[in-house]
């Protein structure tokens, strides 16, 4: 494994380690959150409907939720501390010059998206996971930025207090740092989204379609 992916996996495990010990929330959404995901993927399948209008709804969201997740996955410097860095430099590159959680944003937006592709259990299913998700990701959000303040050397203080964790303040323009967008890094992180994003919507879509069959015979 090579140093820095490792490095992000140490820091993902201490993320976790953190969550569970300092967050009860946390902790039982950590607990929640596989098992809905268990249940949600095979729940669109089974009971789709995805010939809907709502369903062109739901494809755009997808989409957008791809481009912000292939954005931000580009940007893989921005949550490492730089020497000298004062909530400046790559810390606010990208769309992390907007906010604080975008590659989180688009994966709600997918999980949303497929909800609304699929139709299934149309409207308790899409309320159910646009509630978990934003609930679950604001959390450890919260969580990491503590971890943050409390761990690195440089004044993620600032950053904190002028960007938003969801969604952006158009009102404001936003500090956007030196970073360079790379499409390798940007691939490799987002992949396994649109990859899991295209075999659940075409899951989707054949089970809507047998579904249809079956009621016409």
């Amino acid at each position: 494994m090579k140093p820095a992916r490792r490095s992000q996996s140490m820091a993902r495990v201490s993320q976790v380690s953190y969550l569970k010990e300092k967050v009860p929330v946390a902790r039982a959404l950590l607990r929640i959150y596989p098992f809905a995901a268990v249940i949600w993927a095979p729940a669109l399948i089974l009971f789709a409907k995805p010939f809907a209008p709502r369903s062109v709804v739901g494809a755009a969201l997808v989409l957008v939720g791809w481009a912000l997740a292939l954005w931000a996955a580009g940007y893989p410097d921005t949550a490492k501390p730089a020497p000298g860095n004062d909530a400046g430099g790559t810390l606010f590159a990208g769309p992390y010059g907007w906010m604080r959680n975008p590659a989180q944003l688009g994966k709600v937006f997918v999980a949303l998206g497929l909800t609304l592709w699929s139709g299934a259990l149309w409207p308790w299913l899409a309320v159910a996971t646009a509630v978990l998700l934003v609930s679950f990701f604001t959390v450890v959000q919260h969580a990491s930025d503590e971890e943050a303040e409390r761990r690195r050397g440089w004044d993620y203080r600032a950053y904190r207090a002028t960007v938003p964790i969801w969604f952006p303040r158009f009102t404001r323009r936003p500090r956007l740092g030196k970073g360079r967008w790379r499409p390798a890094s940007a691939l490799r992180g987002s992949l396994p989204l649109i990859a899991g994003a295209v075999l659940v919507a075409v899951a989707s879509l054949l089970g809507g379609y047998i579904d249809g069959i079956r009621r016409l015979r």
